[in-house]
C-alpha cells in the first residue's frame, strides 16, 4: 500500500485543483448572460463544492488536514479566462471553451490519479466517482456547444 503521506498530498493537489475550479465556475457564472450557461455553470459551482467536501472528508480520514486554498496556478487561468473573453467577439462563447479547457484537464488530472492502484479503496472509490461525474460534464458540454453557436 502507497504511505498514507503521499496519498494525503495527493488529495490536498487534488482538493486545491477543484477549489480553484470552483471559483472559476464562480467567476465565470458572473459573467454570463444566457440561462442554458448560467445553468450549467451553476451545476459546476454545486459539484465542485460537492467534490471539495468529499476529498475534504477522505483526507481526514486518512489522518491529513485538508488545504482548501487556490493556487497561483488557477488565479492565473482566472485572469486568462477574463483576457480570452475580452479579447473575444464572443464573450460567453470564449468562457465556455475555456471551462471545457478546465474540465479536460481535471479529467486527466483523475485519470493520472486513477492509475495509483495501491490506494485505500475508499480512496480510489471516491475519485473514480468524481472523474465519471466529470466525464458526463463533458459529454453534456458538447451537446451544448452547438446550442451556444
Amino acid at each position: 500500500m502507497t504511505n498514507p503521506q503521499e496519498v494525503i498530498d495527493a488529495l490536498n493537489d487534488l482538493l486545491q485543483q477543484n477549489v480553484d475550479a470552483r471559483q472559476g465556475y464562480e467567476k465565470a457564472r458572473s459573467d454570463v448572460e444566457q440561462s442554458i450557461l448560467e445553468s450549467y455553470l451553476t451545476d459546476k459551482v454545486v459539484q465542485r463544492q460537492a467534490f471539495i467536501e468529499a476529498i475534504t472528508q477522505e483526507i481526514i480520514t486518512l489522518g491529513g488536514s485538508a488545504k482548501r486554498e487556490t493556487t497561483v496556478k488557477g488565479s492565473l487561468h482566472h485572469s486568462w479566462i477574463d483576457i480570452k473573453s475580452a479579447l473575444s467577439s464572443n464573450d460567453e462563447e470564449a468562457v465556455f471553451e475555456e471551462c471545457v479547457r478546465g474540465e479536460k484537464n481535471s479529467l486527466k488530472t483523475y485519470n493520472k490519479l486513477l492509475e495509483n492502484t495501491s490506494w485505500p479503496a475508499s480512496t480510489k472509490t471516491m475519485v473514480l466517482r468524481q472523474r465519471d461525474q466529470i466525464n458526463a460534464d463533458l459529454e453534456r458540454a458538447d451537446a451544448m456547444a452547438d446550442a451556444l453557436n
